[in-house]
């Protein structure tokens, strides 16, 4: 949950009374999230994922943001809705690690775009629909956090007190 204050994603801010349908991120409201894009492996826009492939994903901070943010973001490939997970998996004598989290505190200017490439894992993770949570918080609030605690990192289902939240579900293949 966040307070409507600070830098957004995308074009404009999109205000839910209470953003999130759930702690799972089973999607806010598709229809006014635009801040962020997965990407093919040709960099057309997708919704589809591929086990044992890299995947871009796009993140756009709106150039009318007062102020740059820091991002947090998770996908959460095992659908236990912990965002946890984490491994290494082996192909062609390559190790790829990966993480259920993708961003911890990425620092992103207004008016900016950052680029995200994830390793898809096969182990453990089926076919089907999974969730994504995009967290994105003001410098000011931030630096205050880092400050009062240096280790600290946003949580996936607290109160932040600037940015915005986008939720969305991708679908991963076969």
């Amino acid at each position: 949950r966040h307070v409507i204050a600070g830098p957004w994603l995308g074009t404009a801010p999109d205000w839910e009374y209470d953003g999130q349908v759930d702690d799972n991120a089973s999607g806010d409201a598709p229809a006014d999230e635009n801040g962020v894009v997965l990407l093919d492996w040709l960099g057309n826009p997708t919704t589809q994922l591929v086990p044992g492939e890299w995947a871009k994903i796009r993140v756009n901070v709106a150039a009318a943001s007062p102020e740059g943010g820091r991002l947090y973001a998770w996908l959460d490939y095992n659908g236990d809705g912990l965002w946890g997970g984490s491994g290494t998996e082996t192909q062609s004598g390559n190790a790829y690690a990966w993480n259920e989290q993708i961003a911890d505190g990425l620092a992103i200017a207004a008016g900016g775009t950052a680029t995200i490439d994830v390793f898809v894992p096969h182990q453990g993770i089926d076919p089907g629909t999974i969730n994504a949570r995009f967290r994105l918080i003001g410098e000011t609030e931030y630096a205050v956090r880092k400050g009062l605690d240096a280790n600290w990192t946003l949580p996936v289902g607290t109160i932040a007190h600037s940015g915005e939240v986008e939720d969305y579900v991708y679908t991963i293949v076969e």
